[in-house]
């Protein structure tokens, strides 16, 4: 996958890594059911379905797990699966999400739709 830094196109490290790659809350996972306070996976299954917990997103001066740009910008989740067949939980930037979701970014950093 490409990703852009800056003005310049990278090819992303982490998602290169891992297969069934994908952005959002992750149902049935214990990690983030205790990540985000429930007592049990099945109310946080409940909470997720319901659309009472949702991935919005939040400003981050962190750098993006996928692409590694260091400028401040939106983050949200994501994950994967390792050689190891282990689920990998990561933070990636608008463009990662986006390309993650089938869009690609033209040379005026614009978003068009798949």
């Amino acid at each position: 996958m490409n990703r852009i830094e800056g003005n310049k196109r990278t090819t992303g490290y982490t998602s290169n890594s891992l297969e069934f790659v994908s952005s959002g809350l992750c149902p049935n996972c214990q990690e983030c059911c205790d990540s985000w306070g429930y007592e049990s996976i099945e109310e946080y299954n409940q909470a997720v379905e319901n659309w009472e917990i949702q991935d919005e997103g939040s400003f981050s001066w962190n750098p993006c797990d996928d692409c590694n740009t260091n400028l401040g910008g939106d983050s949200f989740v994501a994950h994967g699966i390792d050689e190891d067949d282990q689920l990998v939980h990561f933070t990636i930037c608008r463009d990662c999400l986006m390309e993650f979701n089938g869009y690609t970014i033209d040379e005026n950093g614009d978003y068009i739709e798949p």
